[in-house]
Order: structure tokens, then sequence, then C-alpha cells
């Protein structure tokens, strides 16, 4: 429920008018101003978008991590691209974290790469941990982009999220692994 009011999910909105439009239907079967109907109605959208505003739920802080991730990638920063990384970080066949900011910076400097973009964020959780599936899509001036579906297993590292591994789909075929270029 948090996540709802968090991310401001439309569900909270839409209760927020039915609440006003039931009062206003109800003081008008009593003769009262329809009016406060509205002004709650009003009222409990102000609430439900300041909820969504100052409250950050999980995936947002996962997100941030994320896009700042790429940011770090995009700009060659391995050390701050390091930071979103946990140090129990595990990757199937690169290993270590290490190993893959070694990978990134080899690959990087083998394409020229330009800029790393990551969109559409989806949470979601089993009882071991929490992934966030997302879209990557890393620009080159040498090849062609390389898009991917990444499942990254996420962590939390006191009050930040951390990535521990990750696996990439086929952005089409979403159950289909690949591996890393």
């Amino acid at each position: 429920m948090e996540n709802g009011f968090a991310e401001g999910h439309w569900a909270f909105y839409g209760l927020a008018l039915a609440i006003g439009l039931i009062v206003s239907g109800w003081l008008t079967h009593r003769r009262k101003p329809k009016w406060i109907g509205f002004l709650l109605s009003a009222i409990l959208f102000g609430l439900v978008f300041g909820f969504s505003y100052y409250l950050e739920s999980p995936k947002e802080q996962m997100t941030k991590v994320i896009q700042f991730m790429a940011k770090a990638a995009t700009n060659g920063n391995f050390t701050q691209f390091q930071e979103g990384l946990s140090p129990q970080f595990q990757h199937p066949s690169l290993g270590s974290g290490q190993n893959l900011v070694a990978y990134l910076k080899h690959w990087r400097e083998r394409i020229t790469q330009t800029r790393v973009v990551v969109w559409d964020f989806i949470l979601t959780k089993d009882s071991q941990a929490s992934h966030l599936n997302f879209m990557l899509k890393a620009e080159s001036q040498m090849e062609r982009p390389y898009l991917v579906r990444v499942r990254a297993t996420m962590e939390k590292k006191g009050n930040l999220w951390v990535m521990k591994g990750f696996k990439l789909f086929n952005p089409i075929n979403e159950r289909e692994e690949i591996t890393l270029p």
C-alpha cells in the first residue's frame, strides 16, 4: 500500500474522487451545499499527491541507483558505477564486481561507447530478493546499439539499494536468456 502512495498510483486518486462524489451526493440528499464534497475531494487529491511527491518507494530508490549507474557508465566513471554494486556482487560468467567493471571498461574502449540509456522499470519480488527488470540500450559510435532486457537482483545496503547480480534477456522474447557481448 505504501508503494502505491509513494508512486501516486491512479487507484488512490480514483478513491479520493469517489469519496468526494459520495459525500457530495450525500450532502445534496440532506439539502446541504455539495461544494464541501468537492473540497474534500481536492484535499484528498492533495494528500495523495503529497505522499507521492515526498515518499520514495523501494522501486523508485532502485531505479535511481540504476539510472546513476547508467550515467556513470556513459561518462566512463567506473568508480561511481561500482558504488551501485554490492560487495557480494556475483555474475555467472564474470564473477565479482571488479571483473564487471574491468569488462565494461574494455567494452567501452573497444566500441567507443557514447551513452547508456535505461527505462521501463518493473519491480518483482519473491521470498528471497527484489528483482528490478528494465530495458538497457548502449549506444556506440562504431557499432549498432546494444539493446537488452536486464533482470537485476537488488539488495538493501544500509539506506541504499545496490545490485547483487543480473541476468540479460532478449528484449522481445523475455524468457530467452542471453550472454554478455
